[in-house]
């Protein structure tokens, strides 16, 4: 269990476009209660926690005056679960969902808070024999539909990406190190090519997210 209270400045605000004028800081109280468990010999591990933040004084935009904008309060409470699991010796597989009800004082939903998250990623690698150091991997993550902006006027729509990975490592040569080692790897981003957005700032401004990606990476252990 824990409590903690938070304070950030908010940025001095512009008044008539000429005049700095500092404004109050945003403040806030966060409760969480969770626990953690082991079973089948550790092999399968689990963490849930459910949370409540309150916020007060907080900032939300300038006007058409360039006059600061808050609300009274936004209060985001929710649920965290996460499993991770052993199945076999070198696979290990995570699965995580969060559930989070993010509301203002005047009665809207906060910005690009979606309401439900959730992933999913598994991961193999070989322990012995001629293919020891292969491995590969894979994950789904999803994220329910988010409004746009705080008064809910328009919406980012949900999204679906899928990524993958295979690498290779190898013991490093003797003269490098002893006992260090050597990852070849290639990754793929958004493997089905998901347009999707990941936030705003403003109606106007809404960029896209990451298209398929492809990279390469070597990296050295020691």
């Amino acid at each position: 269990a824990s409590y903690a209270r938070s304070f950030e400045p908010n940025n001095q605000i512009p008044i008539g476009g000429t005049v700095f004028e500092p404004v109050d800081p945003e403040e806030g109280d966060q409760f969480e209660l969770g626990a953690k468990a082991e079973f089948l010999g550790g092999k399968l591990q689990a963490q849930a926690a459910i949370y409540r933040i309150d916020l007060s004084n907080v900032l939300t935009g300038v006007d058409a005056d360039f006059n600061p904008i808050f609300v009274d309060g936004q209060t985001s409470e929710g649920l965290d679960l996460i499993l991770t699991g052993q199945p076999t010796p070198g696979m290990n597989v995570t699965l995580s969902y969060a559930y989070t009800d993010a509301e203002l004082s005047n009665g809207t939903r906060a910005a690009i808070v979606p309401e439900h998250s959730f992933n999913i990623y598994a991961s193999y690698e070989v322990q012995s024999g001629a293919l020891e150091g292969l491995g590969m991997g894979g994950g789904v993550f999803h994220e329910s539909d988010r409004f746009g902006n705080n008064a809910n006027n328009f919406d980012l729509g949900s999204y679906t990406l899928v990524d993958a990975s295979l690498w290779y490592t190898i013991a490093a040569p003797k003269g490098l190190s002893d006992d260090g080692t050597i990852r070849f790897q290639i990754a793929l981003k958004n493997a089905f090519d998901e347009e999707f957005f990941v936030g705003t700032s403003s109606q106007a401004r809404i960029p896209l997210g990451t298209p398929r990606t492809v990279y390469g990476s070597v990296s050295f252990d020691f």
